[in-house]
């Protein structure tokens, strides 16, 4: 059984980790075990994440501010086709190989490899790339070679945002629409996610009506935690960059790598 708090705990870090370049799924795996705590059972990830999308509809949908400064039309046919476009290939590896990746890669030795090499990547295209580009730049070709970059997302410890950050910066996209276009990916794939797991828990009948209050908790502390990350980081990011972030994914790397392998 896991106490309610390390519930809290966890959803706020999924909240924050989710919409930084440092994987909310890694960090979901890592705490548990540095903190040696008993592993969620995956239907809290899920609630996690559901709080998560919640926070993203809401910035992207009423925040005036960034519709200003990126003019990405989502409510636009053709911005839309192109999201889905970008979201084809994840959607349909991570649906094929889904049991491959429960199985085989959420391990410590595969996050510390995708943590560290993700976070040297970032680096190098964030200081090479040319990044004149925004979100109303977007191409289909782009929205495909991004679509592809999140297949690597599929790997814990790559971090969805980061590998589609690295896409868009390789790309020249400027920091702050590299960071957007990851938050507007990040609907379909959730959504994708949530629904495919939530199927899988409601087929399976696992959830007891005692997990309900847990379950709105992790809900509510992912959302909260989800939204103020959303908003600080779109707010600063071309202040503070994205090296701040890939130290903190090299030092987490060489420390798991140091003292749990």
């Amino acid at each position: 059984m896991i106490d309610t708090y390390q519930l809290l705990i966890l959803s706020m870090v999924q909240g924050i980790t989710e919409f930084l370049p440092i994987s909310s799924s890694a960090h979901l795996i890592i705490i548990p075990e540095v903190l040696s705590w008993q592993l969620q059972p995956m239907y809290f990830d899920v609630f996690m994440h559901f709080g998560s999308l919640l926070a993203i509809l809401v910035y992207i949908f009423l925040n005036k501010e960034i519709k200003k400064i990126e003019s990405f039309e989502i409510n636009n046919f053709e911005n839309i086709k192109k999201i889905i476009v970008a979201v084809i290939p994840v959607l349909l590896i991570g649906y094929s190989f889904h049991e491959i990746i429960e199985s085989y890669l959420r391990n410590l030795n595969v996050i510390i490899a995708s943590t560290i090499i993700i976070a040297v990547l970032i680096i190098v295209y964030d200081i090479k790339s040319k990044k004149k580009h925004l979100t109303s730049d977007l191409t289909y070709k782009d929205a495909v070679i991004i679509g592809l970059f999140q297949i690597l997302a599929l790997i814990p410890g790559a971090s969805r945002s980061g590998v589609v950050i690295l896409g868009a910066l390789i790309l020249g996209y400027k920091k702050q629409s590299s960071l957007y276009i990851s938050y507007l990916l990040s609907v379909p794939v959730i959504i994708a996610a949530t629904s495919y797991e939530s199927f899988m828990i409601i087929n399976d009948k696992v959830i007891q009506p005692t997990l309900y209050f847990d379950l709105i908790v992790v809900t509510i502390g992912s959302f909260l935690s989800s939204y103020f990350t959303i908003v600080l980081l779109m707010k600063f990011i071309q202040k503070i960059s994205f090296l701040p972030f890939m130290i903190y994914r090299i030092v987490l790397g060489i420390f798991l790598l140091v003292f749990f392998v």
